[in-house]
């Protein structure tokens, strides 16, 4: 009787994904989103919190869960302070053709009342929600019930707080 060879990367692989499945500390929901939207490029950034992106074939307006950045595009209200800056460092960040991930929070719906997806968005790996909190581009943003990474989205705010940056420093007399 032959002996098939696995490759023990494919062995450690499935045993954590089985721990971590009883641990619940993945759920099946999270990862069947992130495998769905491989492929998932962005079209154009709209402002500091919201994107255009191309999945599934289609055009879709996504709103990144957890943050708030100034506004700059609403006609109801003016330009706020630092949104020009919040809007240009996710325009620098994420390119036109740039491949990113969405994910889904089940703690969250879907879309928000104007129709525009609620996602995490990621590339290469970096939560991008994260990196403009970190950076001072916007300000920790729960709506109605708390999100999965409410607690990161408020450590890195306040670290952005104490350290002065972004709109935290004294462009914005706060």
């Amino acid at each position: 009787m032959k002996k098939k060879k696995v490759s023990i990367g494919v062995v450690i692989l499935t045993i954590l994904l089985a721990i971590a499945y009883e641990l619940d500390v993945v759920s099946s929901d999270l990862l069947e989103e992130e495998i769905a939207n491989t492929g998932t490029t962005v079209v154009r950034v709209v402002d500091g919190d919201t994107v255009i992106v191309k999945a599934e074939g289609e055009e879709h307006t996504v709103r990144l869960i957890g943050i708030n950045t100034p506004e700059t595009v609403d006609p109801r209200k003016p330009v706020e302070c630092f949104g020009k800056e919040a809007s240009k460092a996710l325009k620098e960040k994420l390119l036109a053709g740039d491949e990113v991930v969405l994910i889904a929070d089940s703690s969250q719906a879907e879309e928000d009342r104007y129709g525009r997806w609620l996602r995490y968005v990621e590339e290469e790996g970096e939560d991008v929600g994260a990196w403009l909190l970190q950076n001072g581009y916007a300000q920790e943003y729960t709506y109605k019930t708390p999100y999965q990474r409410s607690a990161e989205y408020q450590a890195a705010e306040e670290e952005a707080r104490s350290e002065g940056r972004g709109l935290w420093g004294d462009v914005c007399n706060n």
